[in-house]
């Protein structure tokens, strides 16, 4: 089957809340229009974007909704999701030919995906933007904890190929239980676009003429515990000790707001820190650009888009040692590294950044060249389409 000729195989991609702009949804979307360019591609969810792709048919479910448990509708709203997509895929094959299922979470696959390729012979591929096993505690209600844990190993005994976002995401699965053969490190690119980032436009010129006056820090991300937010602002006051002229701009929404919030009041920090809540994600570009440093104090990270979107912005990171971010983040190179939970550590990178601007200078030069080589969509979609190709000739 040659990738040149894309009626010849058809491609079936899961995932829930495709017309949400959350992060898993988002490379769903991003797999089913770079694939469509190889393949037909039919994408089920629970709801899409408002704007069609081209060459990719949506295929709604509509699962019955739990929302009057409140916090305890979490597992059945999950369940009866991955059932229905489950009954989808047969509804679809019964009309075409389907010949592989790529699943956007270890629900989908273990009991989606499995259950469909025992019946049918269909492969199906798991992409594994996160491990139940390696997330802190607390990371999600424990019911929906405890069911993350009953479906995850099945997944990866099951799947025909992993997708690994990263080498540590690899280490992962293989752990799970699946063999390593099966695993291939594919990680989420990037679409400068999106953000507002215009390639042809670089801020490397005007570098010499920064004030040294203020460190600029910029977070981005959900405020909860796998995210380590509390590090940095704790790291943050004794950058405020160390005399160190900063600001940090944290953008993002969560269960932590209100206790951030409350901790930077009681740590005196709240003329040095400002909570930008939710910014479009256009808009993102211009807020990176405007940054010296991005800071990802990842407690956990599978992956990290943040890391990616800073880098393509002409903006380096100072990031913690966790899960997926040193695939991305080459210390001394395009940022620097810390140990997680490291506050002296965090501290200490942040104050090198202000202290040794030439150090800043050198990293913000080479932050845009280190995503480019493998981490735009359409090289991860070739990569993807290419597995799939194989995987279908097993």
């Amino acid at each position: 089957m040659s990738l040149k000729n894309p009626n010849n195989r058809h491609l079936v991609i899961a995932c829930a809340g495709c017309g949400s702009v959350g992060s898993v949804a988002s490379v769903a979307l991003h797999h089913a229009r770079g694939l469509s360019r190889f393949m037909r591609v039919t994408l089920i969810s629970d709801s899409f974007p408002s704007q069609s792709i081209d060459g990719v048919d949506f295929a709604a479910v509509t699962p019955r909704r739990f929302y009057f448990l409140r916090r305890f509708g979490h597992v059945p709203n999950e369940y009866a999701f991955v059932k229905a997509v489950h009954r989808k895929l047969y509804e679809i094959y019964q009309e075409q030919r389907v010949d592989v299922v790529i699943c956007h979470s270890h629900a989908l696959a273990s009991l989606a995906a499995y259950p469909f390729r025992q019946k049918y012979g269909v492969p199906f591929a798991l992409v594994t933007h996160g491990d139940i096993f390696y997330r802190p505690k607390g990371t999600y209600d424990s019911r929906l904890t405890w069911f993350y844990k009953t479906v995850t190993p099945s997944a990866y005994s099951h799947a025909d190929l992993i997708l690994a976002l990263s080498p540590f995401m690899a280490e992962c699965a293989q752990r799970g239980g699946t063999s390593p053969e099966r695993i291939k490190v594919v990680p989420n690119g990037i679409d400068p676009k999106e953000i507002g980032i215009d390639l042809s436009v670089s801020r490397i010129a005007k570098l010499e003429e920064k004030s040294k006056e203020v460190l600029k820090i910029l977070f981005v991300g959900r405020l909860s515990v796998e995210k380590g937010v509390e590090t940095l602002i704790h790291a943050c006051r004794r950058l405020q000790k160390k005399a160190v002229p900063f600001v940090l701009n944290i953008i993002g929404d969560g269960p932590l707001n209100n206790s951030l919030r409350m901790l930077v009041g009681q740590l005196g920090l709240s003329q040095k820190v400002s909570f930008l809540g939710t910014v479009p994600r256009a808009q993102l570009g211009d807020c990176y650009s405007s940054a010296d440093v991005t800071c990802v104090p990842s407690v956990s990270e599978p992956f990290g888009l943040v890391v990616l979107e800073a880098l393509v912005s002409e903006c380096p990171v100072v990031a913690t040692d966790a899960g997926g971010i040193p695939f991305m983040v080459h210390h001394e190179q395009n940022g620097l590294i810390t140990p997680v939970g490291d506050v002296e550590a965090l501290t200490n990178a942040l104050d090198r950044l202000y202290r040794y601007p030439e150090l800043l200078r050198t990293l913000t030069r080479n932050a845009r060249n280190s995503v480019m080589e493998k981490f735009l969509w359409n090289k991860v979609a070739l990569t993807i389409a290419d597995l799939i190709v194989k995987l279908r000739q097993q």
